[in-house]
């Protein structure tokens, strides 16, 4: 790549790495300390998932390929190379199972108004396994993320 191509680029990646940690870092420490996040208790849970997922990524994905725009060539080692190929797929996945699981929360919630909320709780979780079996094994690695309640 030349240097025209290789500006941009990092400062795309630089950018993203920067508001991926800023931003789901402040959802966190907000929703944790201060509870400033005024939701339910399982979207709560499901918002903090994904911003989980998000620093995964970032830290995983994005912040490897900004070092490597920056040194034109890969200086973090064979040990991270296989760490980050072996989990990089896992926020991806765990992002789009979380933004999955708010859905069908939420439209539980808006089409059962008067059930039980462990009825509902218990309904996700049977469909989230479900769906995880059927899904394949690397769904597995990110269900502790979900059931921390």
């Amino acid at each position: 790549l030349t240097t025209v191509q290789i500006i941009p680029l990092a400062l795309y990646c630089f950018i993203m790495a920067f508001f991926g940690f800023f931003g789901n870092g402040t959802v966190l420490y907000s929703s944790i300390r201060y509870n400033a996040i005024r939701l339910d208790r399982v979207s709560l849970l499901l918002v903090q998932n994904l911003a989980v997922a998000d620093i995964l990524y970032t830290f995983c994905v994005i912040f490897p390929q900004l070092v490597t725009y920056i040194s034109g060539k890969w200086i973090l080692g064979k040990v991270y190379c296989f760490i980050s190929a072996q989990i990089s797929p896992i926020p991806g996945s765990a992002n789009a199972l979380t933004v999955l699981l708010i859905t069908t929360w939420r439209l539980l919630v808006v089409t059962n108004p008067f059930r039980n909320i462990k009825q509902l709780m218990v309904k996700l979780a049977i469909g989230f396994y479900m769906g995880s079996c059927y899904g394949g094994d690397h769904y597995f690695i990110s269900i502790p993320l979900y059931f921390q309640i």
